[in-house]
């Protein structure tokens, strides 16, 4: 914890913080002036004593001069225990790491920063988000952290802090989005479950207007025996064949084009060929198999093998066809070297 950041060191007394600054970004549409706030946000139990602090950093446009209809974007990582700093630094925010190489062997320190050509503060109000115990959000009461830690009361807890800004900044009418990362999807859509019908603790009369969903965990309950309502290929086709054409170039498409091609194959042709299974004739399984092959970069033999699926591991070997190197589970445009143990 930076020294000074707050008032006190000893969080039984706690005393929540709050800093305020000014600044521009240069964006396409021009010069955005904004005004940032950077605060705690505390939870009381009933005797009124501080035992949990979400920390927020708030980023408003300062020319606008009514934004009630403003939309406004919550952001988080995931982990679960993870602080919001990767979607801060990444691209939410007015001031990101500077990244231009996306095939170096490595991204280590030191790292510089730029003002972000990207960030959304021309058309939204950005608000990132330190859950309890991550970052600069604090759990001040050790035997309240089951008030906090599990999947529900996680989500619970952002509800709160998001029903308590928006009516301390008077943005009830915004329209709202969720961003989450990671296990940040899973809190995003469990947050939007109850904001509708309500959750253990009370109800919040809440409806988001969207969810961003990145590095999507949804699906994971694969991964402890729990039954997913779609085969997971078929899920992955966007990303695979978004992969397959930025290492391999196999059409003279635009990405954007392949891409949707590629989908509209997969949620089509190929999920019945997966369907039908067995029943599919000679001539049918050929040709979805050469199709699946030409979208995603997998070899025909390797599907073959595998019925025409294919896990993480042996998707990344056949897209990169034995250059030896393995793709960044976060930005698969970057290349690090492909380690295997004996």
């Amino acid at each position: 914890m930076p020294k000074g950041l707050y008032k006190t060191e000893n969080l039984s007394d706690f005393k929540p913080a709050r800093f305020t600054s000014e600044g521009t970004v240069t964006l396409c549409s021009g010069t955005i002036p904004y005004r940032t706030v950077c605060e705690d946000n505390v939870f009381y139990n009933k005797e009124g004593k501080a035992i949990a602090s979400i920390f927020s950093y708030s980023y408003f446009r300062s020319d606008v001069k009514d934004p009630t209809d403003r939309p406004v974007l919550f952001g988080f990582n995931g982990g679960p225990g993870s602080s919001s700093m990767h979607v801060h630094a990444g691209f939410l925010g007015t001031t990101r790491v500077f990244y231009e190489e996306t095939d170096r062997a490595t991204s280590l320190p030191p790292y510089k920063s730029i003002d972000n050509p990207d960030c959304l503060l021309d058309v939204a109000d950005i608000v990132v988000v330190d859950p309890v115990a991550t970052g600069y959000g604090l759990l001040l009461d050790d035997s309240c952290a089951d008030q906090f830690f599990t999947i529900e009361d996680d989500a619970e807890a952002l509800l709160t802090f998001i029903s308590n800004w928006l009516t301390r900044y008077k943005r009830w009418l915004s329209p709202k989005y969720l961003v989450g990362e990671s296990y940040g999807c899973i809190r995003s859509a469990v947050a939007a479950g109850i904001a509708g019908g309500g959750g253990k603790k009370r109800s919040y009369a809440m409806a988001f207007d969207g969810l961003v969903l990145i590095g999507n965990s949804i699906t994971t309950g694969r991964y402890f025996n729990r039954d997913i309502p779609c085969e997971q290929t078929v899920l992955a086709m966007p990303t695979v064949a978004a992969i397959n054409w930025y290492h391999n170039h196999p059409s003279d498409q635009g990405l954007e084009e392949f891409i949707q091609e590629a989908k509209q194959f997969g949620d089509t042709e190929y999920m019945m060929a997966l369907f039908r299974g067995n029943s599919l004739s000679r001539e049918e399984y050929e040709s979805v198999r050469k199709r699946l092959s030409y979208y995603t970069g997998i070899s025909e033999e390797y599907l073959d093998e595998h019925l025409l699926r294919w896990d993480e591991e042996g998707a990344v070997k056949q897209i990169a066809r034995g250059k030896g190197v393995d793709f960044s589970r976060y930005d698969a445009r970057m290349t690090l070297p492909h380690f295997t143990t004996q």
